[in-house]
């Protein structure tokens, strides 16, 4: 998929009710292993802080930020960018005093943050970074961190448990959309009018496919989907006849627009998923500079399943960083 149409697929992504895309109860927010990580940072920033959270989606980072650094009595500006055309405030319907607490920035590319030299003193990212043209957005991020500040990210791991999940769920799309599901729904909605043979066929036809999709669901590793997938298709043609069968036929191109986007998103998840070797290469030029790791580069983030990333942290010389 072009890169435009990844970035739609995202910004269809974030008009909802949703914090993080990776983990979390509910989709509110991140595993318990990643937000003890970040708490963590968080807690050695001298204050005054100025934080930046790249490629934020609906701010799961920021809001987590805010709340760690108010409860700290830091003083703090937390701000987050995404090329996605984010609105989190229109969206969210909890957070919202403290979403109005970070200052968001849509349609910004990590690449070339409009932000003056030496903005920030924190610059963070949770499975940002390998989105993006990595050595374009590093030599962004060193040009408005201040001396002192603090870089820090958690990157996908080729070997963890979310690409993992993310390659399941990937072949399960794939089946799904080979089956020709869609397709046959909307024929069912197009005939549906006209009575007869042709409408019979169709019926018997999306009967076929819906068995088919129930036998995809008992063999999958991830049943949720074809489950839910199935369940709003048949929904929607049980309108048949109290609708305009235009509206039904809207509703099953809409889930389908969501089948591709997921299709996309875990596409773009496996691209970006790194091996550890591969991470320690990308920030070579920045230690190689003036940047000092924290621990080692990377280390493993781990949660009770696996490994959920890998993490980095460095600090740039000069001024007062993060221990």
């Amino acid at each position: 998929m072009a890169d435009s149409s990844l970035a739609e697929a995202w910004g269809r992504y974030w008009r909802a009710d949703r914090l993080a895309s990776c983990g979390g109860e509910g989709g509110r927010q991140y595993q318990a292993a990643i937000v003890e990580h970040w708490l963590g940072i968080l807690d050695a920033l001298p204050s005054p802080v100025s934080l930046l959270d790249l490629c934020c989606g609906n701010g799961a980072l920021a809001l987590l930020a805010v709340r760690r650094l108010r409860a700290r009595g830091a003083t703090a500006v937390v701000s987050g960018v995404d090329r996605a055309p984010i609105d989190p405030a229109r969206w969210l319907s909890a957070d919202r005093d403290d979403l109005g607490r970070v200052r968001f920035h849509g349609d910004v590319a990590a690449e070339d943050l409009p932000f003056p030299p030496g903005t920030f003193t924190a610059v963070f990212g949770q499975y940002a970074l390998e989105y993006t043209d990595v050595p374009r957005t590093l030599d962004a991020c060193r040009r408005v961190l201040a001396p002192g500040g603090t870089l820090a990210f958690v990157l996908h791991a080729r070997e963890g448990i979310t690409a993992r999940s993310a390659a399941a769920q990937r072949e399960g799309i794939g089946r799904l959309r080979a089956l020709g599901y869609f397709a046959a729904a909307d024929r069912l909605a197009l005939r549906y009018a006209r009575g007869g043979p042709e409408t019979e066929e169709a019926v018997r036809l999306f009967a076929a496919k819906d068995r088919a999709l129930a036998e995809l669901a008992r063999g999958a590793a991830e049943p949720a989907m074809y489950a839910n997938v199935g369940g709003v298709i048949r929904d929607a043609l049980a309108h048949l006849g109290r609708v305009p069968p235009a509206v039904v036929r809207a509703k099953i191109a809409e889930v389908a627009e969501h089948v591709g986007d997921h299709d996309a998103r875990t596409g773009a998840l496996l691209a970006a998923a790194r091996s550890k070797e591969e991470v320690a290469d990308l920030f070579a030029p920045l230690r190689a500079a003036d940047f000092r790791p924290v621990g080692d580069c990377p280390e493993a983030l781990c949660g009770p399943h696996g490994l959920l990333g890998w993490t980095v942290r460095l600090v740039r010389a000069g001024g007062r960083g993060g221990g």
